[in-house]
């Protein structure tokens, strides 16, 4: 029955995340024949100009921004209900990573580190601030290859660099370049030091986020003691897990850095995660080359 198919040709399968203002659905495209991951905002979002505007936001980050690591954008409409169609991303919630007796190898947990970091460099190189990179977040497939998605744009902040560097055909119109409010974030455990201070957010912030992330997905633990105070240094990883590669826990220490000045920006997260993929794999093979 097209009747009960949402927008005339999305088939709703399942629930992937329920907000309180937008719904994300795994569902079906009839016309594309392809699974995809459905964005709609909910009765309390659709009457926020606000949401609306974030909705909006986020399907332009995805037209302009293009990476391995991101959802691909399919549709959008932004009338009596507005919605978002994305790739469907595979894997789960690297959250589901982050407990003891279920957290990810180094091996993984660099691939996710690298890929998502590759991911911040093109949107912070294209004015985007995510601000919202978390466990839920970002998507893990430990498929035969470890593969990361990073997810859910609807708190990024659009600088004015944005405005500069996409195509011109997908700006938003002057009128509606408003400044939307954080929403929060400033009071969420991921959220970097100098943002909760309220000295506003830069790419550090997102590199900081992943750095718990990782620290997460490593240990099953956060890098933070239970009622330290505000502004205090992160647990050093080799103190919770110290069979870490040493490069690892120096490139996720450095990622935690309660200091902007001394944390690496995204590109700068890269290049050290590759020199320690570099040096693992290089490890891995000697091991094997010795056991054959």
């Amino acid at each position: 029955d097209d009747r009960r198919l949402f927008a005339g040709c999305y088939e709703v399968l399942e629930a992937l995340g329920t907000g309180a203002k937008a719904q994300v659905f795994h569902a079906y495209d009839r016309v594309g024949r392809r699974h995809v991951a459905l964005k709609v905002l909910g009765e309390r979002g659709r009457e926020s100009a606000e949401e609306r505007q974030r909705l909006a936001n986020e399907a332009q980050v995805l037209v302009s921004v293009k990476h391995a690591a991101l959802p691909e954008f399919i549709y959008g409409n932004l009338d009596e209900r507005p919605f978002v169609v994305m790739s469907l991303a595979p894997g789960r919630p690297a959250i589901e990573f982050c407990l003891a007796g279920s957290t990810l190898r180094p091996a993984e947990v660099i691939a996710v580190g690298l890929q998502v970091a590759r991911a911040l460099v093109e949107l912070h190189a294209k004015g985007v601030l995510h601000r919202d990179v978390n466990a839920a977040n970002v998507l893990v497939d430990r498929g035969a290859e470890t593969r990361a998605t990073l997810i859910d744009f609807g708190m990024a902040e659009l600088t004015p660099r944005f405005y500069e560097v996409v195509d011109p055909r997908y700006l938003t119109p002057p009128e509606r370049r408003v400044a939307l409010g954080t929403g929060g974030l400033e009071s969420l455990e991921w959220t970097a030091p100098e943002a909760r201070a309220g000295e506003g957010w830069s790419g550090k912030c997102d590199v900081f986020s992943l750095g718990i992330v990782m620290f997460r997905a490593l240990t099953g633990k956060m890098p933070f003691e239970r009622g330290a105070p505000e502004g205090s240094a992160a647990r050093p990883v080799l103190e919770v897990a110290p069979r870490c590669p040493r490069g690892l826990a120096l490139a996720i220490d450095a990622a935690l850095a309660v200091d902007p000045a001394m944390r690496p920006d995204a590109a700068g997260l890269v290049e050290e995660l590759e020199v320690v993929a570099a040096e693992l794999a290089a490890v891995e093979g000697a091991v094997s080359e010795h056991e054959g």
